[in-house]
């Protein structure tokens, strides 16, 4: 039950809340969706361009 108390905090529902706001600045509406430097990835990727992603902006 603890769990379930900490969720409905007002601590929380404010991240929640901060973290939606965020989403919709960034136009985000589903899942899922990745924010690497500058590009979004939305929906699905195989493993290998993620990989591919990631070592890129790594550099």
């Amino acid at each position: 039950a603890p769990i379930f108390e900490r969720m409905s905090s007002d601590e929380v529902q404010a991240i929640i809340a901060d973290t939606r706001a965020l989403a919709a600045r960034l136009k985000i509406n589903g899942t899922p969706t990745f924010v690497m430097d500058d590009q979004l990835l939305r929906g699905y990727a195989p493993i290998d361009v993620m990989r591919q992603l990631v070592d890129e902006k790594r550099g």
